[in-house]
């Protein structure tokens, strides 16, 4: 299907059906997409739909044809409206490849146009550092929403490998992920999902290449890798530069420190570390990283005084010795002596929650749309072995309580996006300039609830794998997962132990899908009796 898009001169864009519907209509206006392509699970959404099951099943027309398109300036949506396209011609390679959105900070997503040019730049440029031959297996475990998902797809199959696309539920669980890593040459996986992999017994591969990014990695985590795998190579990048901008080889004095370095630009990419007038800063001293080169992406669709603010030139450096336009990524870093970037966190609003941005600005807007929400305020709580969180603190007006307001954020905003835990206040601290005060915010605890027993056998299970696996003494069927403190590597936990007391494959997307005790025994019964009746 993508290929598809590209030979009819359009670009992609990804919509995860996981997301709620009102996002992805949100999405699909903003960028006045006219079809969708999808299969069955994908939402009634306001576009003509191409149903891929229906074609795939080789019945009549599935679709109303759409008009053709009304001539256009925006490359993403018209290579030449005065002809056909060719698809025996090679892609422009300034016309757009493909539009990924990101969390917006002002409470509406950003959509980063990313156009032939960059993600070719970017393929030589990985393809060189990795390279591949036909002997090569790379999986496929990353949803298309998700930027990185394209080395996995196209590098292998500009290289002439193989790509092994890898069911959902898989990347999930790191039992079954092992399995289905057997025999893969390059993979690439988030901090949180080589912890999933390794909590499922993966016992390593000296022949693999292994990529970590998308989140700060814990050198005790680089620590075991390194000693897994034949390679290990941390890599960083913002959408916005085309997946991956640096990378490292570890070593084992890189699992020593506080941090991983991201390591050194990739060929065709070019790197600086700046105050806040945009000049270049000695090593060791901590700055913005701005990203050059030709992988920069084309800018934030419709987003114009955005783009001029964050893709920019650097006046300070010399003309001609770099780029003359760079992407001002607002992560805060430092050169090392041995000339390696070490990333030290953001300069804004915004965080990581297991490899996802996410602008703390986008979460409270929507909060504030909520009824009922006086005023909301959201932080990151990196406490535990749960890794990032994100909490929510409430003033409310009665009747809401944070059941309901978490509720109504499910329907508009993508999972990752909702904070887990959260805190009731008779008021937001303040600074003395009104601003809200976030250090002064309450640290997430274990969160008041009424207690309801189990009510059946099922319920009565899961209950007490929630108490071995979470350390609590009791659970009630009202409880929730993920506000008692679980995550994806309990989780893991949590599905292996069901399916060895019944013996039933429980797919570990259910805790999420269902994270209140008594609607994930529903889920459990429910495959308990398909189980019995096949």
């Amino acid at each position: 299907a993508m290929l598809g898009v590209w030979l009819t001169g359009r670009a992609y864009l990804p919509l995860d059906v996981t997301h709620p519907p009102a996002r992805l209509a949100e999405l699909i206006e903003d960028s006045a997409v006219d079809t969708v392509v999808a299969d069955g699970r994908c939402p009634e959404l306001p576009a003509v739909r191409i149903d891929l099951d229906k074609v795939l099943a080789g019945g009549p027309a599935a679709w109303d044809a759409p008009a053709p398109p009304t001539p256009s300036t925006d490359p993403a949506r018209v290579a030449d409206p005065t002809r056909p396209a060719d698809s025996t011609r090679p892609a422009d390679p300034a016309r757009a490849a493909y539009r990924l959105y990101t969390s917006g900070s002002t409470g509406r997503p950003k959509g980063v146009t990313v156009p032939h040019r960059a993600l070719g730049s970017f393929l030589r440029a990985i393809g060189r550092l990795l390279p591949l031959t036909a002997g090569d297996v790379v999986p496929y475990l990353t949803t298309p929403s998700f930027d990185i998902s394209g080395l996995e797809l196209w590098l292998p199959l500009t290289a002439g490998a193989t790509v092994r696309v890898i069911d959902e539920d898989a990347v999930r669980d790191g039992a079954v992920l092992a399995r289905r890593l057997q025999g893969c040459t390059v993979a690439q996986l988030t901090p949180t999902g080589w912890q999933i992999l390794l909590s499922g017994g993966w016992t390593g591969d000296r022949g693999l290449r292994a990529l970590v990014g998308g989140e700060v990695v814990p050198p005790v985590l680089a620590e075991q890798l390194l000693g897994l795998t034949g390679q290990l190579w941390n890599v960083y990048g913002p959408t916005e530069t085309t997946i991956w901008s640096a990378a490292h080889r570890v070593t084992a004095a890189d699992v020593t420190g506080r941090s991983v370095p991201v390591g050194r630009p990739l060929p065709n990419t070019v790197l600086h570390v700046v105050d806040a007038g945009g000049r270049p800063l000695p090593p060791g001293t901590v700055g913005e990283i701005c990203i050059g080169g030709a992988a920069v992406a084309d800018g934030y669709h419709h987003r114009e005084e955005l783009t001029a603010q964050r893709f920019t030139a650097l006046p300070e450096l010399p003309r001609g010795a770099a780029p003359d336009r760079w992407y001002r990524t607002g992560d805060r870093g430092r050169w090392l002596p041995d000339g390696t970037l070490e990333c030290l966190g953001r300069a804004d609003g915004q965080v990581k929650v297991r490899g996802v941005r996410v602008e703390i600005g986008e979460v409270e807007a929507a909060l504030s749309r909520i009824p009922g929400v006086a005023a909301g305020a959201v932080t990151l709580d990196r406490a535990g072995t749960a890794g990032a969180r994100l909490v929510g603190h409430l003033v409310l007006e009665p009747p809401a309580d944070p059941a309901t307001v978490e509720e109504l954020l499910r329907t508009t905003l993508p999972a990752a996006y909702v904070p887990e835990v959260w805190t009731t206040l008779d008021a937001l601290p303040r600074t003395p300039n009104g601003k809200v005060d976030r250090a002064a915010l309450p640290a997430a605890g274990p969160q008041a609830r009424a207690f309801e027993p189990p009510a059946t056998d099922v319920e009565q299970l899961v209950a007490d794998i929630w108490c071995e696996v979470l350390e609590l003494p009791e659970v009630g069927r009202l409880d929730s997962f993920l506000a008692l403190g679980g995550h994806s590597l309990s989780a893991t936990r949590v599905a292996a132990l069901l399916r060895a007391d019944l013996d039933l494959a429980v797919p570990v997307r259910l805790l999420f899908e269902h994270p209140r005790l008594c609607d994930l025994a529903a889920a459990v019964d429910h495959l308990l009796t398909v189980e019995v009746g096949a």
